[in-house]
């Protein structure tokens, strides 16, 4: 990072050769943040990443909390539809044998986000990643950022994280499938709303590479990022 940050600095193309592989987004906010706060990057990446937890928590909040309801839903109808005034539990019995483990309930809303952000924080990967000063921390940061957006049914965030994160390491992008189906769930007509979002998604990461063709000057890191990926070259 600070070879490509220092040959940026100077004007010469870090894409050029084969020392820098990241994103030319990456390579703009690590300059400056090496220029401005170097003394404190240790610092920012290690509140970055508590931010991640943060988003994580409430992300998964938001799902946990939509598939809780959707639970109680089912087994309601289920009463209705049986034209019998039964408690919840009752019909909870009928579910086949040792599925309780995996039966929603009311306090899985608090415990499912505590334990995913607890798991995240204390993962020795993550761990590592802050002492290295890695930039996999800025990939877990974007995409617990679209996790968030996607509980929220924030769609263009949702969408602007996924191609960021697939500039960055490409194979993100199969994330689109399942992000498309969350937001057709409640459509009439789910095709044209799967359609919609992964057009959306291609137009915002074909943006995101011109933008960062007029910020580099040449398309040098299509090859020195995209493909550097699916060749792993120098390995």
């Amino acid at each position: 990072m600070k070879e490509g940050a220092f040959l940026y600095e100077i004007g010469i193309d870090p894409y050029s050769g084969d020392i820098y592989h990241e994103n030319p987004f990456i390579l703009i906010g690590s300059t400056f943040l090496l220029n401005n706060f170097s003394d404190y990057m240790s610092i920012i990446l290690i509140l970055l990443d508590l931010l991640t937890a943060v988003f994580i928590y409430f992300g998964t909040k938001g799902i946990t909390k939509k598939n809780v309801r959707k639970s109680i839903i089912h087994i309601k109808l289920i009463a209705i539809h049986s034209f019998q005034f039964i408690k919840q539990e009752m019909i909870k019995s009928t579910f086949a044998a040792g599925t309780e483990e995996i039966q929603f309930s009311e306090s899985d809303i608090d415990d499912i986000p505590f334990y995913c952000a607890l798991a995240y924080l204390f993962n020795p990967y993550s761990i590592l990643n802050c002492v290295g000063l890695t930039t996999t921390i800025w990939s877990n940061f974007l995409l617990s950022v679209m996790i968030f957006a996607l509980s929220r049914k924030w769609k263009l965030l949702c969408i602007l994280m996924l191609a960021l994160e697939t500039q960055k390491s490409l194979y993100p992008f199969i994330l689109i499938v399942p992000i498309a189906l969350a937001f057709s769930e409640d459509s009439k007509s789910k095709a044209a709303r799967i359609t919609m979002t992964i057009a959306t998604y291609v137009a915002i990461f074909g943006a995101l590479n011109y933008v960062a063709f007029l910020k580099m000057g040449s398309w040098n890191f299509i090859d020195s990022t995209f493909g550097f990926i699916i060749h792993c070259r120098d390995l």
